[in-house]
């Protein structure tokens, strides 16, 4: 994954957002939905990858955000 790309991801108990690069989102999602969303966001408004692990880390779901972005 590059910098910047978002990852959806359970820690702790909870779901949140990885910014790689950055670390962990402080938000903190009760439901994967809700986290899916708000990483799905992010990686639009910076023309990034966003990828969906579930609990185990596995990858379910990558998405590129980057031809909308260049536009």
């Amino acid at each position: 994954m590059a910098d910047g790309d978002v990852e959806t991801v359970y820690e702790d108990g909870q779901w949140t957002n990885l910014v790689v690069g950055e670390g962990l989102s402080h938000l903190l999602f009760e439901t994967q939905d809700k986290a899916v969303a708000e990483g799905r966001r992010l990686a639009k408004d910076a023309g990034v990858d966003h990828v969906v692990r579930a609990e185990d880390g596995t990858e379910l779901e990558r998405t590129s955000y980057a031809e909308e972005h260049t536009g």
